[in-house]
């Protein structure tokens, strides 16, 4: 007996490669313009880098906003919004030439990745799978570190070859492919085309359709309760450490004295590893217990934060590999633990607007870690004393994350 494909997964595999477009082509290739713009406009390091704050902030706090708009407009309208910004935000870094244009340009491109990043992400595993919803997390939130593999190189080569500004514009490509994929492919939710979402339980007949009921908290109730701050307050404490190592560690590997192509090297493990990691956390999530995945997740990210403190000029680069594979592992299983946590302490009901709001807390907190890591290591000359405040930042994640309960709410 043949059985209609479900349309999930085809969603999940253009999810896959959609917010994987929009989240390598917005920030994960910050790096390579760096140098070619300070040279080119003779600004400071920290004038142009600071553009990069500019998109976090406006990330953390258009993450609140627009997950009002994912509940009440649908995943696909905020799919073909963050992909129209997007756009907007490459044209007019196409045509900056001073540094208040740039800002504007990644303020743009951050207002997209509020949309088209992890929030986009949770709304499609909520809303159309129950039963493998951190699977399908996991899998579409490890499409950036496919695409990555593939776009570092031509976006380099394309500076090299064609300068930062004409990059810029045709960083408009993937834009566009993303505007097909959000038009053909992307459907808002299962029963607007007779399906239900995976696993569903609760289905209520109403006026002569079919409603499916996600249970859980509204907004303004979430924020009421003790289960969602000690998650986001958690994920806070983790994320500070998490972007911190984010941000610094390739310049912690050549601050040991190793040259810039074998810490371009632990980059490239760094980030192939983040595939099956992000896919083996969102399995894990749906398999054992959300907090025995913490435990592994958050255990990987301490010893990679620790095993740089080991490091010196001989240390082998076997070493080295193995921090990256460690810290992808540490890195990449907040996607599908934070989306499980908000749905175990507040459901489903507005996904969007719970965990948007608390993605703009933590990641508002987060912001400084950076710079706070920088400011040690120019104090001490080392990243030691800052890596060795990470792990602890993670052990009292894990602690206040086992205290949180299961939400009280129709299940």
């Amino acid at each position: 007996m043949n059985r209609k494909l479900y349309y999930g997964w085809i969603m999940t595999a253009v999810a896959f490669i959609f917010i994987g477009l929009g989240t390598y082509f917005t920030i994960m290739n910050f790096g390579l313009f760096v140098a070619p713009v300070v040279s080119d406009l003779g600004v400071s390091v920290t004038s142009f880098v600071f553009s990069a704050t500019v998109f976090q902030f406006v990330t953390a706090i258009g993450a609140s906003f627009v997950g009002k708009i994912v509940d009440k407009k649908g995943i696909r309208f905020s799919a073909l919004l963050g992909t129209a910004i997007l756009a907007i935000g490459y044209v007019i870094l196409g045509t900056a030439k001073i540094m208040p244009i740039f800002y504007l340009g990644y303020g743009f491109l951050g207002l997209a990745a509020a949309i088209t990043g992890p929030l986009l992400t949770s709304a499609i595993a909520a809303r159309w799978f129950v039963k493998y919803r951190g699977l399908v997390n996991g899998i579409i939130s490890a499409g950036s570190g496919f695409i990555a593999m593939f776009a570092a190189p031509i976006v380099a080569k394309s500076i090299i070859g064609r300068g930062y500004s004409t990059t810029y514009f045709l960083c408009l490509i993937p834009v566009i492919v993303m505007l097909m994929l959000a038009i053909i492919f992307i459907k808002n939710k299962p029963e607007d085309i007779g399906q239900f979402p995976d696993g569903v339980k609760s289905i209520i007949e109403k006026d002569n359709q079919v409603k499916v009921e996600m249970p859980g908290l509204t907004l303004s109730e979430a924020i009421k309760t003790s289960g969602f701050w000690i998650v986001t307050i958690g994920f806070a404490v983790y994320m500070f450490a998490d972007l911190s190592m984010f941000q610094t560690y390739n310049a912690n590997i050549q601050s040991r004295g190793f040259d810039p192509i074998l810490a371009a090297g632990v980059v490239s493990v760094f980030g192939l590893s983040q595939i099956p990691a992000k896919i083996i956390f969102g399995f894990l999530t749906d398999k054992i217990s959300i907090k025995i995945a913490t435990l592994f997740g958050l255990a990987c990210l301490v010893a990679a934060a620790l095993l740089t403190t080991t490091f010196t000029s001989s240390t082998s680069v076997s070493v080295l590999y193995l921090f990256a594979v460690l810290f992808s592992f540490g890195h990449g299983c907040w996607p599908p633990l934070f989306m499980k946590y908000i749905i175990y302490t507040c459901g489903a009901k507005q996904i969007g607007a719970v965990y948007g709001f608390g993605f703009m807390v933590f990641n508002l907190v987060a912001m400084f870690g950076p710079t706070v890591t920088g400011v040690m290591f120019d104090v001490m000359g080392t990243y030691n004393g800052a890596y060795s405040i990470h792990a602890i930042c993670v052990v009292v994640a894990f602690v206040l994350l086992m205290f949180a309960k299961k939400g009280e709410f129709d299940h």
